[in-house]
C-alpha cells in the first residue's frame, strides 16, 4: 500500500480519487492505523479527514445543550439503590459507569496491557486476527463503520466476546499475548456480573425484599428463573 499526504489517495490516484478503492485498500491491508504509524507517514490520509462540507455546516446542537455526564453506579450501595440508578440511567440515557464492582485494579490493568502488547505485535502476527466477520468471537479490525461513515477514525480495536456466548470460547482462539490476563480476568468478570445481577433484577422485580439474591432465585419456579437470566443476558450484552 502507497502512503500518500493528505487530501490524495493510499492508492496513489489523486487525480481520480475512488474513495471506496482508498478504503478498501486501507482495509485489504490489516494493518490498521498502527500500520500506518509503523510506515511513518507525514499527513494525515484523505480517508480520515472530516469533510469541508460536514465541518462548514458546524454543530446544529447549541454548545450549551452538548454538556453530558455518564451516570454513574456504585455497587457499594443498598440493593435498592442500585436498583433506582439501574433503572434512571438505563431510561434517561441507555448505558452507565459501574464503580465498585469488585474488580481488581490489577486485574484491569493486566487486560489493558495485553491488549496494548497485541496492538505492538508485527503486522503479519495481528494479520491472521483481522476480520468483518460479525459472528467471530475474537478478531482485529479498524473502523467497524469503515464504508459508511463520512470519515475514518484514528482507532484500530480488539475484541473478544468472553461470555455469555452459545458457543463458549476457546482459550486457543485467543492471541497468546493475551490469553492467560483475559481468561483469568472474563471469569472474573462474569462470576461478578452474574451474583450483582441476580440481584439487582431480584430486586427490581419486587418479588421479594430480601437482598439474598440467589436464594430468591431458588424459589422462583422454572419459567421465572429463565425469564430473569435471560433479560440479564440481554441487558449486558447491550450496555
Amino acid at each position: 500500500m502507497v502512503i500518500t499526504g493528505a487530501g490524495e489517495s493510499l492508492t496513489g490516484n489523486s487525480l481520480n480519487y475512488d474513495r471506496f478503492q482508498e478504503l478498501k485498500a486501507f482495509d485489504d491491508s490489516k494493518a490498521g492505523v498502527k500500520g500506518l504509524v509503523d510506515a511513518s507517514i507525514a499527513k494525515l490520509p484523505r480517508i480520515f479527514v472530516h469533510p469541508p462540507e460536514e465541518v462548514l455546516a458546524g454543530d446544529p446542537i447549541p454548545s450549551k445543550n452538548t454538556q453530558f455526564t455518564i451516570p454513574v453506579i456504585d455497587l457499594s450501595t443498598q440493593g435498592y439503590d442500585v436498583v433506582a440508578g439501574v433503572r434512571c440511567a438505563a431510561e434517561a440515557v441507555g448505558f452507565f459507569q459501574v464503580v465498585n464492582h469488585g474488580i481488581g485494579e490489577r486485574e484491569l490493568e493486566e487486560m489493558l496491557e495485553a491488549a496494548r502488547g497485541f496492538h505492538e505485535l508485527p503486522r503479519e502476527v495481528k494479520a491472521e486476527y483481522y476480520s468483518r466477520e460479525p459472528m467471530r468471537k475474537v478478531k482485529f479490525d479498524s473502523n467497524f463503520d469503515l464504508y459508511k461513515s463520512s470519515f475514518a477514525n484514528w482507532r484500530d480495536t480488539l475484541i473478544c466476546v468472553m461470555g455469555p456466548h452459545p458457543h463458549p470460547l476457546q482459550p486457543q482462539e485467543l492471541p497468546s499475548l493475551c490469553r492467560s490476563s483475559s481468561l483469568r480476568g472474563s471469569e472474573r468478570v462474569l462470576r461478578q456480573r452474574e451474583n450483582t445481577e441476580r440481584e439487582i433484577l431480584v430486586l427490581a422485580s419486587g418479588t421479594c425484599r430480601s437482598r439474598e439474591g440467589a436464594w430468591v432465585l431458588s424459589e422462583l419456579d422454572d419459567g421465572a428463573r429463565e425469564g430473569v437470566v435471560g433479560l440479564g443476558e440481554s441487558w449486558v450484552s447491550e450496555r
